[in-house]
């Protein structure tokens, strides 16, 4: 991305006539007048030059005195996630017990990608110092993040909203007084998280573009495609009697980061309770480190009891993950590893991933993309099912 230069066309509205609407308008119904200046709001529309597929249209409280700032914002670069972070513009009132905004844009590069939620966490672990509440989805695919932080003793309540477009993200930033806060955050919300639209159209997802297409070949004969980021390279694994494909983050080896797919078929899975699914999870993951890392050594450590992911009821008789430690037999540092299985309509699908425990900003980063590749997977697993319930 060039560096971004913006060009902001500002119209005023009273929030009754603005999209999106009534429920702030009833919520705001008999504020006194010195209040109705807080209730009214504007239309932005935001035009990035250069990269015309963020340009966006959004609702932000009036009052507030827009400044252009083109700040770079490099504080995340050591992440891999992100690069070219700009905070564009920046708005604030003198008048008292209004919320601040930012808007900030990035590129993303590819092959170290992450899901919006796990951006906003990312932003929080440095504007932030705690992070209160997540909100996964809102209108246009964004996610958001709940914050605080403290300034002078006092506490500042923080909303970050992430929206990607392609390889780009788009970050709108509020901030209020903790003293405002019951008042402003579910009216921020109304605002920010539900009104912004992107204004151009896109001709598909440059992300998903980018990425590598594969597929395993199931126990049915049947063929489940899902894609890859680039970077992750084929692991040949061990003999396994079901099928299973491999890959390694060729792209931060010092994280020692893989993950397998799996097939498992009835005849030798012949059960699906949940002691089953847990001893399977085991022998997939047992299976990822003998082909990725052979001769590797080590104690295993449930760290949560097994979870349901979400979506998956609909189309999986029962699905679960589970979360271990690796503690190895002598040298050597802890490992992360993690197991999803769903009985799937004629398939037992599972995925596991093992990787080296790692702090600090580039740690995070190299998580956050782990978390990405195993939304892909899962929405391969996920459309599968889809398709045999016709």
């Amino acid at each position: 991305m060039r560096r971004l230069a913006l060009a902001a066309l500002l119209t005023g509205l009273l929030l009754a006539a603005a999209p999106g609407a009534p429920a702030l308008a009833q919520a705001a119904s008999g504020t006194a007048a010195a209040g109705k200046d807080v209730v009214d709001a504007t239309e932005l529309t935001i035009e990035v030059q250069d990269e015309r597929s963020l340009d966006f249209r959004i609702l932000v409280p009036s009052d507030l005195t827009w400044v252009r700032t083109q700040a770079e914002e490099n504080r995340f670069d050591e992440s891999g996630t992100v690069r070219d972070m700009r905070q564009l513009f920046v708005a604030e009132s003198d008048k008292p017990g209004l919320p601040t905004l930012a808007v900030y844009a990035a590129e993303i590069p590819p092959e170290r990608a992450a899901l919006e939620i796990g951006y906003g966490m990312l932003f929080a672990s440095v504007w932030a110092n705690r992070v209160d509440s997540v909100d996964r989805l809102f209108d246009e695919g964004g996610a958001g993040i709940m914050a605080s932080r403290e300034v002078n003793g006092q506490t500042k309540r923080m909303m970050i909203n992430v929206w990607r477009r392609g390889l780009a993200i788009v970050v709108v930033r509020a901030e209020i007084d903790d003293a405002h806060a019951a008042v402003w955050i579910p009216r921020l919300e109304e605002m920010l998280q539900k009104s912004m639209v992107f204004v151009n159209e896109t001709l598909g997802d440059a992300l998903e573009a980018s990425m590598e297409r594969h597929e395993m070949t199931l126990p049915s004969g049947q063929v489940m495609p899902f894609l890859m980021p680039p970077g992750w390279k084929p692991v040949k694994p061990v003999k396994a009697g079901f099928p299973a494909v491999m890959f390694e983050d060729s792209t931060y080896p010092e994280g020692e980061r893989a993950v397998g797919v799996f097939a498992v078929p009835t005849s030798v899975m012949q059960e699906t309770s949940p002691e089953a699914v847990d001893q399977a999870v085991v022998d997939t993951s047992d299976l990822l480190l003998r082909s990725f890392k052979p001769g590797l050594k080590y104690q295993r450590e449930r760290v949560e009891m097994p979870y349901t992911a979400p979506g998956f009821q609909d189309v999986a008789a029962l699905n679960a993950f589970f979360e271990e430690r690796l503690m190895p037999d002598g040298e050597g540092p802890e490992r992360d590893a993690l197991g999803f299985f769903a009985a799937l309509p004629g398939s037992i699908l599972g995925l596991s991933t093992t990787s080296v425990q790692q702090t600090g900003m580039r740690g995070m980063g190299a998580r956050m993309h782990e978390h990405f590749v195993r939304e892909q997977l899962m929405t391969a697993m996920h459309a599968y099912g889809k398709s045999q319930q016709r």
